[in-house]
């Protein structure tokens, strides 16, 4: 008996009908793995967002923390420009800025007290990602951090 499958000659091969469902079904797996594509860039964006944003905030919380208490003043709300990878741009790069930051200083009114604290003040962090010329988004950002850090004391004794 002779299986269906073999020639003459005794050499085996796929039949026309194999091969075509075998490509069927791989057609059918790479279209599902190509409309996760678009996905997974799209989180990926996200991920690198939220990295370089968390990367510039923890610089900028490390500079208030590292900064005297009486030069602290010299911070508040100037604009700062960082490119693509977080790196901060000096003041001629500002047409590479991806993302801007800026550090607002205010009165602390803690919790349930009636009057604004003589030694505490605090400190907010905005950091967006903004590629407009003037850094109009950073002008309406919400704040991405905030934290509490002493008042420089008075050389009055």
């Amino acid at each position: 008996m002779n299986h269906p499958r073999q020639t003459r000659l005794g050499i085996t091969a796929f039949s026309l009908v194999e091969v075509a469902m075998a490509l069927g079904i791989f057609a059918f797996a790479i279209m599902g793995l190509i409309g996760l594509l678009p996905v997974a860039l799209n989180t990926h964006k996200e991920a690198k967002l939220s990295t370089v944003l968390s990367q510039i905030k923890q610089r900028l919380a490390a500079e208030v923390m590292l900064t005297d208490g009486a030069k602290l003043s010299a911070l508040n709300n100037a604009s700062r420009n960082f490119d693509a990878e977080g790196r901060e741009l000096g003041a001629s790069e500002t047409d590479k800025a991806v993302y801007r930051a800026r550090i607002e200083i205010q009165n602390f009114l803690p919790p349930g007290a009636l009057a604004v604290s003589s030694s505490l003040q605090r400190v907010v962090l905005f950091a967006v990602q903004d590629p407009t010329p003037g850094g109009t988004i950073l002008a309406s950002a919400k704040a991405s951090g905030s934290l509490l850090v002493a008042k420089a004391e008075s050389a009055t004794n």
